[in-house]
Formats: C-alpha cells, structure tokens, sequence
C-alpha cells in the first residue's frame, strides 16, 4: 500500500470509529425532557413506547427512562430562533 492510500485508508479509519463512538452515546432522561422537545404528552409518550418509537427502561422509582438518541429526527420541535 503507497503512503497516500495509507494516509487515507487511516483517515477513514478514524472517521469510522468517532461514528461508531457517536452511535454507542446513549443519554437516559425523563418524560419531562421527551415532552419538552417534543411536544407529546403523557398519552402520546405511552404510545411511542407501546410503538417502539423510542428506547426505553424502567428507572429505579417506578417511571422510565427515555433513550434522547432514539426519538426519531421528525418528532423533535425545532428551537424557533430568538
């Protein structure tokens, strides 16, 4: 392999792996934070998890945790510039 195909093949390397460590995130937060960003509430919340919308896990207390990489990018409002 010449210096530049290495050279290459290395940087797509790399691009690869910040991709996979992107993909691994996992941010775990509350119904507030869903409802928030999406404007869903508690009925719709429920449904998307009946659904498998969105990655979930019961939390210590009874609730659930929401999986903030799983919504998909159509249900999150978009921030109205100030």
């Amino acid at each position: 392999m010449d210096a530049e195909t290495k050279k290459e093949f290395d940087k797509i390397h790399r691009e690869l792996k910040a991709l996979k460590q992107v993909q691994a995130k996992a941010t775990w937060v509350t119904h507030a934070w869903i409802t928030e960003i999406t404007g869903w509430n508690k009925r719709k919340l429920l449904a998307a998890r009946e659904q498998k919308i969105v990655e979930y896990k019961e939390s210590g207390n009874g609730g659930y945790l929401y999986k903030l990489e799983s919504i998909p990018e159509q249900f999150i409002k978009q921030k109205q510039a100030s």
